[in-house]
């Protein structure tokens, strides 16, 4: 029972604390900005890399990936909660004086932590390159074309790849 009360703890903090930063997001780009027009920002690549780091999808959710942010919040607080009960398992196990069960939680626990510590670096490196990329046009630009004549022609014009950081454009 004392192991379930607090995973019960956890969950309700980080849906709390996931709920407060959804809520910021909804709020801040509304804040301030004129009703007819949006201002073309960039993003801070840093700050979304510290954001990831901070909390479980907060780097994707700041670079408006929202369903990317669920996925990582998702897979960050299983890999967390699986590592938290294989410890509980281990302590249980050991406590009881069964070793080799114990060495299996241990090991199985220490597996997940480094599961988790790759993800975050990889949600981190995602976040950093999506920040970087966040006004990058990616309108497609790029024809082929088949001719008899000419064979196989690919065309690709690149007068406007990147928008301007300070271009406004109608809702």
């Amino acid at each position: 029972m004392h192991r379930f009360g607090a995973v019960n703890r956890l969950r309700r903090c980080l849906t709390g604390s996931l709920l407060a930063v959804a809520l910021w997001g909804v709020i801040s780009p509304i804040h301030g900005a004129p009703p007819d027009t949006l201002l073309v920002k960039r993003k801070s690549p840093t700050g979304a890399m510290l954001r990831s780091l901070a909390f479980p999808g907060w780097g994707q959710f700041y670079n408006t990936k929202y369903v990317k942010a669920l996925l990582v919040f998702g897979i960050e607080t299983g890999l967390a909660l699986s590592a938290s009960y294989q410890n509980d398992q281990m302590r249980r196990y050991d406590k009881k004086g069964d070793t080799e069960a114990a060495k299996f939680f241990r090991n199985d626990r220490n597996r997940l932590l480094w599961w988790l510590a790759g993800f975050i670096l990889f949600s981190m490196g995602d976040a950093y390159v999506d920040a970087h990329l966040f006004d990058y046009d990616i309108s497609p630009d790029l024809s082929l074309t088949v001719s008899p004549l000419t064979g196989l022609t690919l065309q690709w014009n690149a007068q406007k790849l990147w928008r301007s950081s300070t271009s406004t454009s109608k809702r």
